[in-house]
């Protein structure tokens, strides 16, 4: 029978029959925290010592005298934890019911059910919870034909009385029963109550009763009453009947700290000896196991010798193949500085060649045969370069066109060197455009682009050369969109050109007229520009480009 106890209550949740070894499946999954089981009544010993009305209010410590009563009036034999004793309702008054559990604690029967914990309690202390549950009639008893033993409780004009009775086997049952009954009601005073039968349960209430929540017939009352009637005396609120729950198979044992017990079992000579004998082992075992392992780890990581060995010997060449290159290595940035650095203006650069150890090679154009030989000079002047020569030189109608070889000094091309002519201090386009033009200017790509192709239709040829450089885009500068120039200052004078008369535009020559459109078409895209002087470059501008593709009708030798 599975019940829940609250309060002062014990209401049945389910009644199963199972075999035992269901039983520990049957407590998980109900969630059982606490097992009650009866000792037999061939097995406990039972006194009644009649007690006054009331009994005291303290009902703990009532509980405890009774306890110590048990200790004096029960057999000696018996431990502390196979006595019970407390308060149970007989008839119409109260005694103190002392019970003694005689089991060996070798026997079979007494084995746990399950991991649950368990206590015991005697089953005529069962019964008459039950039968005080029931009404509390004069009699009550249970006859174990099993076991050959009869619980019998009565109450009468005497006295109360509770016996625990064997019975010869050899006798017959039935009168044997009855004449027990018969003694006990007399014993206290209870004569003439009738007996309901000689097996099980002998209750003088007749029909059902409203035990554990609900309504129960006799049926149910003869096969689940003791259970429920331990799980009520478990439940009662009052610490002097539930006291009757205490009984044990075994001497029960507080759980000591780990430390405590730890030296409780090693104060015994064989286990101090084995605990001894392991720590020698492993101290003599520990470092070889330990080297083992590091051994397999480090040869599943770095395999066989030969392995090994062809690792290390591929990790040398990969050293001095770095190396090689950290010595033989050009700064390919610094060589290209260093050539741009040389170049004079007027000298467009087309190709540059730079490999390894050889001969670098530049193809490149000039506006003059000069500007080649400057350029040669500069290059010798760097010491990063040595013979220098031209095997190529070609006058055309874009210019001079020529290709120059040199060698890089191995030791002057790692070194740290200024370039020739410092662009920084004075830059290209005031190099191009005059001391007003500067790099953060820009102009209208869509028609510098025009200009070149009509330009190029008029002349039939190639004006890269004649073209003015376009200003660089320096990191400090960088490429502006029309919200970035609509946002920016208001120009300073400096970089407004003054203004040219028609007759100063006449007298240009084809590169004279393209650098000064060039100019002012990039002052006039400049924001913050007053209308007047907009007008004025834009109308510049237009007869500039005009002079400018008017030049470059007239045959190449005239122009300056």
């Amino acid at each position: 029978m599975i019940a829940e106890t609250g309060g002062s209550a014990a209401t049945v949740v389910e009644t199963v029959l199972a075999d035992r070894g269901d039983v520990a499946d049957i407590f998980k999954a109900k969630r059982v925290e606490l097992v009650i089981r009866l000792a037999p009544s061939s097995e406990t010993v039972c006194k009644l010592v009649p007690m006054p009305e009331g009994g005291g209010t303290d009902r703990t410590s009532l509980a405890d005298a009774l306890s110590l009563m048990a200790e004096s009036e029960l057999p000696a034999s018996l431990p502390w934890y196979r006595r019970a004793a407390g308060v149970v309702r007989v008839g119409g008054g109260q005694a103190a019911m002392l019970t003694g559990w005689t089991r060996p604690e070798s026997s079979a029967d007494g084995a746990t059910l399950s991991p649950v914990p368990e206590v015991w309690t005697a089953e005529i202390a069962a019964l008459a919870s039950l039968a005080a549950a029931m009404g509390g009639g004069p009699m009550a008893g249970l006859a174990d034909t099993r076991t050959g033993s009869v619980a019998l409780l009565a109450s009468g004009g005497k006295k109360a009385v509770a016996r625990v009775l064997r019975l010869a086997s050899d006798r017959n049952w039935d009168s044997a029963v009855r004449t027990a009954w018969e003694e006990t009601a007399i014993a206290a005073g209870a004569e003439g109550t009738a007996m309901s039968a000689t097996q099980g349960l002998l209750l003088v209430q007749q029909g059902g009763a409203r035990l554990g929540g609900a309504t129960r017939d006799r049926e149910w009352i003869n096969r689940f009453g003791l259970a429920l009637g331990a799980a009520m005396l478990y439940a009662d609120a009052d610490a002097a009947t539930s006291a009757l729950v205490a009984l044990a198979q075994r001497e029960p044992r507080s759980r000591q700290p780990l430390a405590q017990r730890t030296i409780d079992w090693l104060s015994l000579p064989r286990h101090a000896a084995m605990v001894g004998a392991a720590c020698l082992a492993v101290a003599l075992l520990a470092p070889m196991a330990s080297s083992k392992a590091r051994h397999a780890v480090l040869t599943s990581r770095a395999g066989s010798a030969d392995s090994l060995d062809s690792r290390l010997a591929e990790a040398e060449r990969r050293v001095g193949f770095y190396k090689l290159l950290s010595d033989k290595r050009w700064p390919m940035t610094k060589l290209l500085g260093q050539i741009a650095g040389a170049a004079p203006v007027g000298v467009t650069i087309d190709a540059v060649e730079l490999p390894q150890g050889e001969t670098v090679t530049i193809r490149a154009t000039a506006e003059s045969t000069e500007l080649v030989s400057t350029f040669r000079k500069n290059l010798a002047d760097t010491r990063v370069f040595n013979n220098v020569a031209t095997p190529t030189i070609e006058t055309t109608a874009d210019g001079v066109t020529f290709q120059l070889q040199a060698k890089v000094v191995q030791n002057f091309a790692l070194q740290a060197s200024k370039p020739l002519d410092d662009f920084a201090a004075r830059t290209l386009a005031q190099r191009l455009y005059g001391e007003g033009a500067s790099n953060d200017a820009r102009f209208d790509r869509d028609d510098d682009r025009d200009a070149r192709s009509n330009d190029r239709r008029a002349t039939g040829r190639d004006t890269r050369r004649d073209e003015p450089a376009r200003p660089p885009t320096t990191a400090s500068t960088p490429p502006r969109s029309g919200n970035d120039r609509a946002a920016a200052p208001a120009p300073s004078p400096a970089s407004i050109p003054p203004p040219l008369s028609d007759e100063d535009i006449a007298k240009m020559d084809r590169v004279t007229a393209m650098r000064e459109w060039g100019v002012r078409r990039r002052a006039s895209t400049q924001p913050g520009l007053d209308a007047e002087t907009k007008a004025r470059l834009t109308a510049e501008a237009e007869k500039a480009r005009a002079r400018m593709q008017e030049a470059g009708e007239a045959p190449p030798g005239g122009d300056t």
